[in-house]
């Protein structure tokens, strides 16, 4: 995911979108939400599965809802 994200930052900056960049942005995997902290971490098993695409989403603020806005192959 770093590697895509660093690669899709570096695209940006070549066709002049670079400002459009956030530099606190950290690719991730929302895997689950909590109504609270949790008291202790908890460990779970690595998961692995073969991605094939990605999509770019406008995230809603605020409003938990999510909108594919484009969906790409990856290339192996």
């Amino acid at each position: 995911m770093h590697a895509l994200r660093q690669e899709l930052g570096d695209a940006l900056v070549a066709t002049g979108l670079g400002e459009y960049l956030e530099s606190s942005f950290t690719p991730h995997l929302t895997v689950a939400y909590a109504k609270d902290a949790l008291a202790e971490p908890i460990q779970i098993k690595p998961i692995v599965w073969k991605v094939c695409e990605f999509a770019l989403m406008d995230s809603h603020v605020g409003q938990s809802t999510h909108a594919e806005i484009e969906r790409w192959p990856l290339r192996a």
